[in-house]
Formats: structure tokens, sequence, C-alpha cells
């Protein structure tokens, strides 16, 4: 009885062990409807559902949430002690600020300045005007 009982535990070990752990991982934003991705994978739109088939196999995840005129947002999970990644993950899209307000362009004496490309924001000293720097 007992040599006949012995293989079947085998057998189950290895079956259980050999099995792959899976996860689910919920992933909402603010605000709700950005384009989710995961490890540069197009998975939907927030709030949405991920689920990882063989979470062993993987380090890490990178999440990233995008909103048109909203900045994007993203996050890399690690594993916790447990070997899973959190269950919740919560990603804050933030609109951009506008340092020059009011559009693309401002009045100055009456003529409409277009200020476009990569542009440095110098503040004022001693509470001066601050300086607006065009790299060419």
């Amino acid at each position: 009885m007992f040599l006949v009982k012995f293989p079947i535990f085998i057998a189950l070990t290895i079956l259980i062990t050999a099995c792959a752990t899976s996860q689910s991982i919920n992933i909402e934003t603010s605000p709700p409807g950005a384009a989710i991705s995961v490890d540069q994978e197009y998975i939907g739109r927030s709030p949405t559902t991920v689920d990882i088939s063989d979470v062993d196999d993987i380090r890490n995840l990178r999440i990233v949430a995008e909103k048109a005129q909203f900045n994007t947002s993203s996050k890399t999970l690690k594993k916790k002690r447990n070997g899973l990644f959190p269950e919740q993950v919560f990603l804050k899209l933030d609109q951009p600020v506008n340092l020059m307000g009011g559009g693309s362009g401002q009045q100055q004496g009456g003529q409409q300045t277009t200020i476009q490309g990569p542009t440095i924001i110098v503040p004022g000293v001693n509470g001066g005007a601050a300086q607006v720097i065009q790299p060419k």
C-alpha cells in the first residue's frame, strides 16, 4: 500500500510546484480613461485589470498611463516579500503647468509672440521679471 501512495505523492508534488503563479493587478488613474500600457504593451483604458499568467518569471513591471492634455505618469512595480506585485496601482496624471499663461502666445506691446520648442525660464533676480531664453 505504501509503495502505491508514494509515487502518487511525488507526482502531485511535481505537478503543484510546476504550476505558474498568476496574479491580477487593478490599475486606476486620476482622471479615469487614461491609456494603460504594461511593459510597453497596451492593456486598455483605466480603470482596468491586468492579468499576469506567470509572476515567477517577471522581476519588475513598468506601468504607463497616458491621456491627451495631461502629463504622462508611470510607475515601476517591484515584487513584495511574498513574491507578488501590489494588487492595486494608482497613477495621477497632472495637467501641464502653463508658466506663461494664456496659450501659445503672449501679448507684448500689441504684438503676438509665439514661443516654440524647448523654453528655459530663468527666475528674476531681486523681484525682477522672469527671463525667457529660447535655445537656437
